[in-house]
């Protein structure tokens, strides 16, 4: 691998990884830090925190999976980077707005 090229896997790998990190930091430590402090008012069913804070965990374990995938074995095939990548951030982003909308509905039934 040329230098360059390695360097390019390297700066990609740390990419993935600083998504990997954001999934982290936005899909479980802010709704788990919002509960646990009542901020906001939050009132987030236990049931759609575990299963928000997993999807989004599983997403951020992926995307740093893929980086170390990447960084141990070079660029990515496309299908690589559609199941390690493309796949799982989807997967959590159709899952957040299922729990987003299910919490509106919720919420419109209450009152």
């Amino acid at each position: 691998m040329t230098l360059v090229r390695n360097e390019q896997t390297k700066l990609t790998a740390q990419a993935f990884d600083r998504a990997s990190t954001a999934c982290l930091t936005v899909g479980v430590i802010a709704p788990v830090a919002a509960t646990f402090y009542n901020v906001g008012n939050s009132s987030v069913g236990l049931s759609t925190l575990v299963i928000g804070t997993s999807i989004w965990l599983g997403a951020a374990i992926a995307l740093h999976w893929s980086a170390r995938r990447l960084l141990r074995t070079g660029p990515m095939t496309p299908t690589e980077l559609f199941a390690f990548v493309i796949l799982p951030i989807s997967i959590a982003s159709a899952a957040w707005a299922y729990v987003l909308i299910s919490e509106r509905v919720q919420r419109r039934r209450n009152r």
